[in-house]
């Protein structure tokens, strides 16, 4: 859809403060501006109902459910902490009151500079302000397991697998050892 609409693909990381817009002056122009953020965001939220619906049914199976993001995670600093319209405010409801939060989150930490290096995506500020909402977050999530992600690839994994292990022992028994990627 991106490429489609002529953005450039490798332009993630976190959303830039700087390309917000202020709300129109007309007032239809404004109706139009939250009708087209409520559609966007009635989508977003049928994506994260399903995905979590898809979690229940392999965690009732017994699997360990990794989601490479979150949805919480991803939207707390922008919906949740400071939405900037009515249908974010609503999202951020959603996902503050009603979506299920993750049981355990891994952050794989790094400075900004070394995350640039690597993906390219965002720019140093950026992906330091990114960095600086994770810290923040980690107040209102229950277990979270920082890995520094500056370390071997092979040095994370084993950390990230002795964190889930544990995890899974103290609260829910031994870790089942089948994977599914959803």
């Amino acid at each position: 859809l991106h490429r489609l609409k002529g953005h450039d693909v490798r332009a993630g990381g976190p959303p830039n403060p700087d390309h917000r817009t202020e709300p129109p002056a007309e007032w239809t122009a404004r109706l139009v501006r939250e009708l087209r953020s409520a559609a966007h965001i009635a989508v977003l939220a049928s994506e994260e109902w399903y995905r979590q619906a898809i979690s229940w049914r392999y965690r009732r199976q017994g699997y360990v459910v990794i989601y490479d993001r979150h949805f919480f995670i991803d939207y707390f600093a922008h919906h949740i902490c400071a939405p900037t319209t009515i249908a974010q405010r609503v999202h951020g409801w959603m996902l503050s009151t009603m979506y299920p939060r993750p049981q355990l989150v891994l952050f794989l930490d790094a400075p900004a500079e070394v995350l640039h290096a690597r993906k390219g995506e965002g720019t140093p500020d950026l992906l330091d302000q990114r960095r600086r909402e994770y810290q923040a977050m980690r107040s209102v999530l229950a277990d979270v397991v920082v890995l520094d992600a500056t370390e071997s690839q092979a040095s994370v994994l084993a950390t990230a697998v002795r964190a889930i292990d544990e995890y899974r022992g103290e609260h829910e028994g031994p870790v089942p050892r089948r994977a599914q990627r959803i």
